[in-house]
């Protein structure tokens, strides 16, 4: 994984304001995380390793080196592109979904995690958000995540933050 950018491109009218922005997404994303460690922002980096030859051990190295303290890695989780065209199973959850946190899509759209928006509770345009985490969706939402057997110990009630030290709560699959 190379975090440079190649050199700008030849000469144009834009090519100054160009070649002062990184040229790969990667590089981008390299950029701003330095940027905001460099002004004291905390940030909690999360790598999935995808089990084809990804470099996890060099990725967490390139962030240590820049001044990244939490980085987390977990697997591919069977949601969204991870799914790979099956239909998304609760036993993937941690088990904390809705507890205290919520996702709003990009549409409205609110489910107890980001990790389970297939299951929408409610969209913030048509209702008020505290109505929804508070309504009848919800916690019918909840209690179906908490009801799913669990294959490895995990207390919803402690942080669940996969490969963080300190937290012991570790995602069902």
């Amino acid at each position: 994984m190379s975090w440079t950018r190649p050199p700008p491109a030849a000469s144009s009218a834009s090519s100054s304001s160009a070649a002062s922005r990184p040229f790969t997404p990667h590089a981008r994303t390299h950029a701003n995380i330095q940027r905001a460690v460099s002004r004291g922002i905390p940030i909690r980096i999360g790598i999935i390793d995808t089990g084809n030859a990804q470099r996890v051990q060099e990725t967490r190295r390139e962030l240590e080196v820049i001044g990244v303290d939490r980085i987390d890695v977990d697997h591919v989780r069977p949601f969204g592109r991870g799914a790979d065209g099956q239909a998304p199973d609760k036993a993937g959850l941690c088990g904390r979904c809705g507890n205290g946190k919520a996702a709003i899509g990009p549409s409205g759209s609110v489910s107890p995690c980001i990790m389970s928006s297939w299951m929408s509770v409610g969209n913030v345009h048509e209702q008020a958000l505290a109505d929804i985490l508070a309504g009848t969706a919800m916690a019918e939402a909840n209690a179906s995540i908490r009801t799913v057997a669990r294959s490895q110990a995990c207390d919803p009630d402690g942080e669940c933050s996969p490969g963080h030290p300190g937290s012991e709560c570790n995602p069902r699959t």
